[in-house]
């Protein structure tokens, strides 16, 4: 059956589908009525298919509808958005499901193992004659693990686990993700995790080291991983210390994640790693030590880097990194500060481009992010993030920085922009992008009559990132009168997902140009007749990119 466009065809489509997926699961009821869990797993394989979407459909195009069977596809997919519990018990009570999953080692691609399993007395009964199946079956098929922190009384269990993990001659296990599970593993079992002969992708994620350092019980042993391309590790687990890293080599290492104490810890895992494209500095709770007199032989180690990432940064880091290398060269870098830190704000000024557009939006947990763009050769991105109460205070460290920029775009959330409107250099701004999230972010927008620096914007875009918003036009003319000071009108005024209070063309007098929600409602006679995509204002899409990158909760980190 070949899928249509028609909403009739669509409708055929899924319930044939669940009227084979009930063909296959009729016998799944389980001999032992007693266990009333099985045939519950059985029926939510039926609501996964059920659930599918017609868009999904679609995509593959083809649905064997008259067999029992369905595309390799589509089982995949249904197969890859169950868990592990899931799988067992389906398998153990469906004998169509057995005979597919222990036969075909790419429906075990992704393996998410939960708490769980490592109970025995939760398990289903073929549980460890399943995993090992799996890893069998993993010899002829690359396999990614997933394994959520187990209980202590399933340790025994977890280890057995692990250590069929590490027999070389029974899997392929390209990629390792362990979650919260530092108390579980002792020095020499991660060493020899990490060594694993395809082994590509190694994740520690929330551990509990007491130690805070599993790589080397002697000075002797070699940490040689020729084939990791991926090592991200919690903030316990630190760069092995001197004594122990001369012997460290990361040659295809593409991502590094880990904690560093010192800068020699970060120079000596950048030569440790030749081919690294993705730095992630964590800072240790205690700080890092700085060596004042550091030479800058190690510099186009770091300057060769693409993107780096700074947790925990601190102001004399900051002032470090930027005197010390040609951050000019990563095509991204992060600062990340904590709640009790004001951002130098020094790392903006290292930007030999000119910064073209520059952003203050707010995350999640009350942290303010500004992003500085440059749009003229390799979109660069350099990104602060800080306690959003700082705000007032990181605004007047930042004003010197961009005297020397000419920043033509600015994109503000509505909560913030009486601390940008501020600063000295917005009068260079041509093009104001103000984000509005809520009905009170609206009300914000009045002020109290006091002025904003935009004496030279020629464009107001006001873009509402949730649904059934209104803006009265009272406050409407408040704000566009606080934007300009009293000067010129605007060029363009573009509202969009804001309804108004009242008649649209009420704001005539603040533009040349007006458009609400994507109709025109006034055109200059000497402007052409404006077109209403997000591109008539962003010739090369660049601006319109960034509006539907932020079209998010303000909750969601950015």
């Amino acid at each position: 059956m070949v899928l249509s466009n028609g909403d009739a065809a669509v409708t055929e489509v899924m319930q044939t589908l669940q009227l084979t997926v009930n063909r296959i699961l009729e016998p799944a009821i389980p001999c032992d009525a007693s266990d009333d869990r099985l045939p519950l797993m059985a029926r939510s394989v039926h609501e996964y298919v059920a659930s599918l979407s017609a868009p999904w459909l679609r995509k593959y195009n083809v649905l064997y509808s008259r067999q029992h069977v369905f595309p390799d596809e589509i089982w995949c997919a249904i197969w890859n958005e169950t868990d592990l519990n899931t799988r067992v018990a389906v398998i153990h009570v469906c004998a169509h499901w057995r005979r597919l999953a222990l036969e075909t080692s790419t429906l075990w691609a992704r393996l998410n193992i939960g708490p769980w399993f490592f109970r025995q007395e939760d398990s289903t009964g073929d549980s460890q004659v399943v995993l090992m199946r799996i890893l069998s079956l993993s010899s002829s098929h690359p396999l990614s693990i997933t394994i959520h922190q187990p209980d202590q009384a399933s340790a025994e269990l977890f280890a057995t686990f692990l250590a069929a993990c590490l027999d070389d001659q029974r899997h392929r296990i390209v990629a390792l993700r362990l979650t919260g599970l530092g108390h579980f593993l002792c020095h020499e079992l991660v060493k020899r995790l990490l060594v694993m002969p395809v082994l590509k992708f190694f994740t520690v994620e929330e551990g509990d080291w007491t130690s805070g350092y599993p790589w080397a019980l002697s000075t002797q042993d070699d940490l040689d991983w020729p084939v990791l391309e991926r090592l991200e590790l919690s903030d316990d687990l630190r760069w092995p210390l001197p004594m122990y890293r001369a012997n460290v080599t990361l040659p295809r290492a593409r991502v590094l994640s880990m904690r560093f104490d010192s800068v020699d810890d970060i120079t000596s895992a950048v030569t440790a790693c030749p081919q690294l494209e993705d730095l992630h500095i964590r800072v240790s709770r205690h700080g890092i030590t700085l060596d004042p007199s550091f030479s800058r032989t190690l510099c186009q180690g770091i300057d060769r880097i693409a993107n780096v990432t700074i947790d925990r940064c601190t102001p004399a880091l900051e002032h470090w990194y930027t005197g010390n290398f040609d951050h000019e060269r990563h095509q991204q870098l992060f600062l990340q500060y904590d709640y009790a830190t004001y951002p130098a704000c020094t790392i903006f000024s290292g930007l030999q481009s000119p910064i073209i557009q520059i952003s203050f939006n707010l995350a999640e947990s009350d942290q303010l992010v500004i992003r500085a763009r440059d749009f003229t050769n390799r979109k660069r991105q350099v990104t602060v993030t800080f306690d959003e109460a700082h705000a007032p205070g990181v605004m007047s460290n930042l004003a010197p920085q961009l005297l020397v920029q000419e920043v033509k775009r600015v994109i503000v959330d509505a909560p913030v922009l009486h601390a940008v409107g501020d600063t000295l250099w917005t009068p260079a701004c041509d093009t104001l992008l103000l984000r509005v999230a809520s009905q009170a972010d609206v009300f914000i927008l009045s002020g109290r009559g006091s002025m904003l620096g935009f004496t030279c914007v020629t464009t107001v875009w006001i873009q509402a990132l949730e649904d059934n918003l209104v803006l009265p036009l009272d406050i409407a003319d408040a704000f566009l009168r606080r934007i300009r000071g009293g000067n010129s009108v605007l060029k363009r005024l573009i509202i969009d997902g804001l309804a108004l209070n009242g008649d649209p063309s009420n704001l005539n007098s603040f533009a040349d140009s007006v458009i609400h929600r994507g109709e025109v409602v006034k055109t200059h006679s000497d402007m052409p007749a404006p077109r209403v995509e997000p591109e008539c204002e962003d010739p090369n899409g660049e601006l319109a990119a960034e509006v539907l990158n932020l079209r998010r909760p303000r909750n969601e980190s950015p």
